[in-house]
């Protein structure tokens, strides 16, 4: 029987783990496992929030933050292997499908001291459109760049693995939390004229960005692990 492994990689601001309850309605049932894409249990996230799919994954964007908070997709070890034979080619862009004012742009990260790091990383592309999609700015959050590049990195390195290791399909979920989203986001956006109104400061005051990535078997019923 072909198992299916889902990797939830999961960009959520505040506590996630009181943060995401059990399910939500979803364009694109495709990427989640049974189809059900995680909800958000505090309605403060939920502000100016939009569901994006794309060919291989799904972004839960956020207005407010100009960020994802979370991209989930499957991942299988022949698609693991399509993609190592392509060569890392994407240009990163705004996307066009969200309004200007809810969406990070290139100025916004311009000399601002962090990488644009991919939730849903560009390595798990199996074909040019689904790696061109995942250099949307509404698939990046930005990353300390000692992060991004080595334990980020060892994540997604070790996501892959343990998928062919089990030969299975994963539903995979990489995530992060803010807890510094406010000193954060005030210096990437001040770089570029952009901050966070006041409103949008008192729900989002945070003080460390924590990452983090789910792995779930999509044949069984327990929650990702």
């Amino acid at each position: 029987m072909t198992h299916a492994l889902c990797h939830l990689a999961l960009a959520a601001v505040m506590a996630l783990a009181p943060a995401l309850s059990d399910a939500a309605e979803t364009a694109c049932p495709q990427h989640f496992v049974r189809g059900t894409a995680p909800d958000l249990a505090n309605p403060k996230l939920a502000a100016r929030t939009r569901e994006l799919c794309y060919s291989e994954f799904a972004v839960l964007h956020s207005g407010v933050t100009r960020t994802p908070l979370w991209s989930a997709g499957h991942l299988t070890r022949a698609q693991i292997d399509t993609a190592r034979a392509l060569d890392r080619d994407g240009t990163f862009h705004p996307d066009p499908n969200l309004p200007k004012r809810e969406r990070a742009e290139l100025a916004d990260y311009a000399r601002s001291g962090f990488d644009r790091g991919h939730m849903a990383p560009s390595g798990d592309m199996p074909d040019r459109q689904a790696q061109q999609e995942s250099f949307t700015l509404a698939n990046i959050v930005p990353q300390n760049p000692n992060n991004n590049r080595d334990l980020w990195s060892d994540i997604e390195a070790a996501v892959r693995a343990r998928i062919e290791a089990l030969h299975r399909r994963l539903a995979a979920m990489p995530a992060h939390g803010w807890p510094g989203l406010r000193r954060k986001l005030a210096v990437l956006w001040a770089r570029s004229g952009r901050a966070l109104d006041g409103a949008d400061r008192a729900d989002w005051d945070l003080s460390e960005a924590i990452l983090w990535s789910a792995l779930q078997d999509a044949t069984r019923t327990a929650a990702p692990a």
